[in-house]
This record gives structure tokens, sequence and C-alpha cells, in this order.
């Protein structure tokens, strides 16, 4: 897919030595949002999870399911080091459980920018209401997006470079906010 950056913008965004990673809750954009940046950057767009269901010709819920949310993330973090190891950038899309383990938390400091989507509790709720498809969500929907959320704001807040509301804005504003910030990155 064709750049929208000028020639010389896209040969400043190659110096960059870093991953550009979109981390934080379920349900606030973060593929949406990877997806979109990768018409403006010249970097590929790698949702880890889907990546995973390929990879493991499986569903997320299947994988939880049949061998358990600790394998999962056992998965997660070999995928995400893959990409953290190749010599190429990426825009990488985390999945939300991606800062609980600590090794996962160092390595996206040395090896990335951070870009935090974040929502308030109310408005995530609202987006994940009639989704099925989040094995950490069965029951009590509302409950369980408070406990989640509660158990790794401290973490995302921790590793984060910068931190982007997604609440009420479009995909195109929250572009324009994590493209001003890499931009004015020094290279």
């Amino acid at each position: 897919m064709k750049s929208n950056l000028t020639e010389k913008e896209e040969n400043s965004m190659s110096a960059h030595k870093k991953h550009l990673i979109l981390m934080g809750m379920m349900g606030t954009g973060k593929s949406t949002i990877g997806r979109h940046l990768a018409q403006y950057l010249p970097y590929p767009a790698i949702d880890l999870d889907h990546w995973i269901e390929e990879k493991q010709n499986q569903s997320i819920p299947s994988i939880f399911e049949e061998f358990g949310e600790s394998y999962f993330r056992e998965l997660e973090s070999q995928a995400f080091k893959h990409f953290l190891e190749q010599s190429q950038q990426h825009i990488l899309i985390t999945g939300g459980g991606i800062v609980l383990r600590s090794e996962n938390r160092k390595w996206i400091k040395e090896n990335g920018v951070v870009f935090h989507l974040t929502a308030d509790v109310d408005t995530l709720i609202q987006r994940l209401e009639l989704d099925g498809n989040r094995p950490l969500l069965q029951g009590n929907k509302v409950e369980k997006i408070r406990r989640i959320w509660s158990e790794r704001k401290s973490l995302y807040e921790s590793i984060a470079d910068y931190q982007i509301q997604t609440d009420a804005r479009s995909p195109e504003v929250i572009i324009a906010e994590i493209l001003s910030h890499w931009h004015q990155l020094p290279v």
C-alpha cells in the first residue's frame, strides 16, 4: 500500500530504530488504529493476536479453552520477541495482556516506542458489551472489565511513552496524534 508521506518524511521515518508499539486494554481500538497507521508509515502492521491465530490455526478463545491462559501468554511472548528481534521496524499491535509478563515489559521498553491507547472504563464496557470473542470476559463483563483495568492500568502507564485517549475520537484524529509524536522522535 502506498504511503501518504513525502519522500523526505518517509526517509526520516525509516531512520527510527525502534518499533511502534500499540498497547492497552481490549476495546481501546488498537487493531483499528494499527491497520490505519500502516497507510501512513513504511512499516508493516502486525496484530499479534491475529498472527498467533494464523500460526496456531486456532482462535484465541479456542487456545484459552484447550490449553489455558498461561499457554497463550507464552505464545504471545514468543510472537512478540520474534518481531522485536527482526531488523525491520513494525507497527506491533499487542493484546491487552502483553504487559502481564515482566520480560515483555522489558522488551517493550528496550525495543519500542509505546503508544498506550486508553479509554474510560464505561467506554470499554460499551464497546465490549456485545463482543463474545473475549475469553477473559466470560461471565459478568462489567465486573471483569473493571477488575482487569485496575490490575493492568499501572503496568500500561509504567512503560508508555505516550498515552492516547480514544474516547469519542475518530481513528483519523487518533492517528494524527500518534503521527505527530512519531515525527518528533529523534532519528
